[in-house]
């Protein structure tokens, strides 16, 4: 699946985590259905800039964090190319 296949169905309010690159949809429903962000953010998200779709995961991870989990939570990005 591809990035934009992956955006596409969790805009349509499907969303899949994408096993292949081990990535999850931008609120994280995928693997937290009751997380999946209203349709308007939804389609805010896929209108977005791309500094905005930088931005918008921050929320989203707020709100995954506040309704509590069991699970480990990983942040991983990639590592600044000047060192």
């Amino acid at each position: 699946m591809t990035a934009n296949e992956q955006l596409v169905k969790w805009v349509n309010g499907d969303p899949v985590h994408d096993k292949k690159r081990d990535i999850c949809c931008p609120d994280f429903s995928c693997c937290r259905p009751e997380l999946l962000a209203p349709e308007e953010r939804r389609i805010e998200f896929l209108g977005a800039t791309e500094e905005k779709r930088n931005e918008m995961p921050f929320k989203f991870l707020a709100k995954a964090l506040q309704t509590g989990t069991d699970k480990k939570v990983y942040v991983t990005g990639k590592e600044n190319s000047d060192g």
